[in-house]
């Protein structure tokens, strides 16, 4: 590789729009997605390193040809940089960081300025603080150059006497150790594996760990478990290493994987919080505005697990970068993302998904001694980890599913126990997807209350708008949703003043509502007067006040029991300031009243809601179906998604009168298809194809070790498809349709059995 592009700005230069601190693979990604997603501007990237960044994982992988020299995977070649114009400055090591100046010091004496900032410095080996560390021939494996100097000791290729076989101590034995052993092993390296605690012990499992141990003693590893290095000893280069039993292990080289240190030593006299990293909210946001922080080096505030952890993975650095670099352009992301983990002790190569420190048990299927096993890890009956070694990867992905959707394990424990049964049989979560349409919420109440008697509840409950009200009673009311609906569509419903024909009276009480509001729901701007003297009505923010609202729904949903709910509430929201849609989560976010009450304004009927230093609308305005933002956040396979549909899209007949042609207007806005985009469909499937002729190019033993990375396992092991059924609110054409402003008693009654009488069409007749 040639020499890549390279920035050098002094201290008067200008601010640097994006400045990511670090040469890894969470900068390199978050680069490549802001240029991606339009950022314009100065994008640099600051490295420690000599060469631009590269992939870290086949540092202390095993390769098919051990021979052959080890190469950089470049993840930004010179040409990459240059078509993106993200600049690279190298042999930049920072010393500091300064906040109120927002300017960062390099330790050849450069300043960087900057507008926003992605501290992405990843983490260092830990030093062993024992005699002896800094002998020759001691390593730690973190950059190229240490997987270079490695393997040239292992070769012999530094040692006087290269004739005799070179024997190794690695002290270590988590994930980084064992991989170490392999690798040497695979140079013909004679190894002795110290570990003080267990090996692998992240897993929470002695089963695990003593397999592990005894495939590295059928591999000729010395394994020497609980106890620990005391001093390495030797005259300018390594000779021996001496436990603190007393054991002598003689070696001609050490390599320490004793875990690893967030690299934050520059933050020091900041305000930027760090405690075993940066720490950073679910949206990679330090507090500092300003200021993000991605991969190894970020200590995340997880909402589902309710910890603050880091991980250490590339899986990661990649989701975490390119999210962070979003949510630096402005939007508000968080990261719900489950963690993968992949490697391999010699031949069995196991993956890890989720975070086992979190669980509080674990069930074991399958035997470590066949070389098929899986491993549950729960938390209250909620899976939080799943490590599996040998087995069908298809596991590895419907048990990311279950973890990210929080499915309750409870009724299935039993059959979780028995190998054969596929995590694909666990029943799909149930999601119920709820439109806005002002009254046609109560067609909502009626479709709600006829799944619920037929024991069809659900998992997850998505609205927008009047969907937003009705999902928030069934998410606070998980155990009577029905009938707490049932009750809030009566109190919200009024008297209509008039009593002639049909048509006529849904005429004067959609004008009666429109002139004087729903008591305890909204009210007229101009019936307040006497509230905005001086102020004219162009003044006001909106046609109605929504205060009664909000009292109206607290009366249904105890918010602060929301985030305990088993029904999980997402609802949408579009930015007023960025036009973006925001999705609320019960699960992530501290939902209040103001979350809803945001979904259902809908301008210029309601003002917008404040909540923090942003303000949102309806997002009926850009959307009225939430079921995209919903899939993007739990999952794009294995629902069953109920999708209330308010507003059909299509109609035989044409409307004849000006109230027909304006409520058949609205179905036409406000009609959002489940949309099944075929041709992309046929790309993945024409892409997993190729993928699985080249597969079975391969040598057996190759394929079955490609079948266990992530990325394969992410983008080719598809998880069942979803369920859906639409429940399309149907108007009958030989009576007049309402309107969706029209909350009389009679029509609310109306629309709830026929919410009730659509589903009973669909599904059949309810059990009794």
């Amino acid at each position: 590789m040639g020499t890549p592009t390279k920035s050098r700005p002094s201290r008067d230069a200008k601010a640097i729009d994006f400045l990511l601190l670090g040469g890894g693979l969470a900068a390199a990604t978050a680069a490549q997605t802001l240029r991606q997603e339009g950022a314009q501007g100065r994008i640099v990237i600051v490295s420690e390193e000599s060469i631009a960044p590269y992939q870290r994982p086949p540092l202390s992988k095993t390769s098919p040809r051990p021979n052959q020299p080890l190469k950089p995977n470049f993840v930004l070649d010179e040409a990459s940089l240059a078509a993106l114009k993200i600049e690279l400055v190298l042999n930049a090591a920072i010393t500091s960081l300064d906040t109120t100046k927002k300017s960062v010091q390099l330790a050849n004496g450069h300043h960087l300025l900057y507008d926003k900032a992605l501290i992405a410095t990843g983490a260092s080996p830990t030093k062993l603080a024992i005699p002896g560390a800094e002998l020759t021939s001691v390593h730690y494996l973190r950059t190229f150059e240490d997987a270079v100097a490695i393997r040239q000791d292992a070769k012999g290729v530094t040692r006087r006497k290269s004739s005799a076989k070179v024997r190794a101590v690695v002290i270590g034995g988590g994930f980084i150790g064992t991989e170490i052993v392999s690798l040497l092993r695979s140079l013909d390296v004679d190894v002795t594996l110290v570990e003080a605690q267990q090996l692998l012990y992240k897993l929470h499992a002695e089963n695990i760990s003593n397999f592990a141990e005894s495939i590295l003693a059928k591999n000729n590893v010395r394994c020497i478990v609980g106890d620990s290095p005391a001093a390495i000893e030797g005259t300018g280069r390594v000779k021996s290493v001496l436990t603190e039993r007393g054991e002598t292990i003689p070696c001609d080289m050490v390599v320490i994987g004793a875990g690893v240190t967030p690299r934050t030593e520059f933050l020091r006299g900041t305000d930027i919080g760090c405690r075993d990293g940066v720490m950073v909210d679910a949206f990679l946001q330090t507090n500092d505005p300003s200021i993000y922080a991605a991969g190894d080096v970020a200590c995340i505030h997880h909402p589902f697990f309710n910890s603050q952890f880091r991980v250490e993975h590339w899986d990661n650095a990649i989701k975490q970068g390119r999210l962070a670099a979003r949510n630096m352009m402005g939007h508000r992301e968080p990261f719900t993302a489950v963690s993968y983990f992949y490697s391999h002790i010699f031949d069995q190569s196991f993956n890890l998904v989720g975070f086992p420190s979190t669980a509080n048990e674990r069930i074991d299927r399958g035997s470590l001694k066949t070389g098929q096993f899986e491993a549950i890890y729960l938390n209250h009956d909620v899976p939080c980890a799943f490590f599996t070694l040998g087995r069908s990867s298809a596991n590895t992905r419907a048990a990311e599913d279950l973890i990210r959707n929080h499915v309750a394990l409870k009724r299935c424990k039993p059959a979780l126990r028995d190998p054969t049964f596929a995590l694909a049989q666990i029943p799909a979560p149930v999601v119920y997807v709820l439109q806005g349409g002002g009254a046609f919420g109560a067609f909502e109440c009626g479709a709600i209350d006829a799944l619920h008697k037929r024991g069809i509840r659900p998992d997850v409950v998505a609205g927008v708008s009047i969907g937003a009200f009705n999902g928030a009673i069934v998410a606070g009311n998980p155990d009577h949703a029905d009938e707490a609906l049932t009750a809030f569509w009566h109190d919200l419903s009024t008297t209509s003043a008039f009593s002639g024909d049909e048509a006529t009276r849904r005429l004067w009480s959609s004008q009666q509502i429109a002139m004087f509001g729903v008591p305890g729901f909204f009210e007229p701007r101009w019936t307040q007067m006497w509230q905005n003297v001086g102020q004219m009505p162009s003044q006001w923010p909106s046609l109605y006040d929504f205060s009664a609202a909000k009292k109206l729904l607290s009366q249904y949903v105890d918010f602060d029991r929301l985030k305990h709910s088993p029904v999980r509430l997402l609802v949408t929201a579009v930015d007023v300031q960025s036009s973006e849609i925001i999705l609320f989560d019960s699960y992530l976010d501290t939902f209040t009243v103001d979350h809803v009450l945001a979904s259902g304004s809908l301008p210029p009927a309601f003002p917008w809601v404040t909540i923090g230093d942003r303000h949102y609308w309806d997002a009926g305005i850009v959307s009225n179906s939430p079921l995209q933002p919903t899939l993007n956040r739990i999952g794009h396979t294995g629902k069953d998604i109920y999708f209330i549909d308010l507003f059909p899209g299509h109609r035989d007949n044409l409307p004849e009168t000006l109230t027909e042609v304006s409520a058949r207007r609205d179905e036409i806005v406000y009609s959002d298809r489940l949309k099944n985009d075929n041709y992309r469909q046929d790309v993945i499937n024409n892409y997993q194809q190729l993928v699985a002729n080249l597969m079975a190019e391969l040598p057996p033993d190759s394929a079955r070790r490609l079948a266990r990375e992530p990325l394969y396992i992410q983008l080719v092991d598809q998880a069942k498809p979803n369920k859906s059924i639409r429940i399309t609110r149907h108007t009958d054409p030989e009576h007049p349709a309402p309107k969706a402003y029209d909350f009389s008693a009679q029509t609310i009654t109306q629309l709830i059995a026929d919410g009730k009488k659509t589903v009973d069409d669909i599904l059949g007749p309810a059990p009794n």
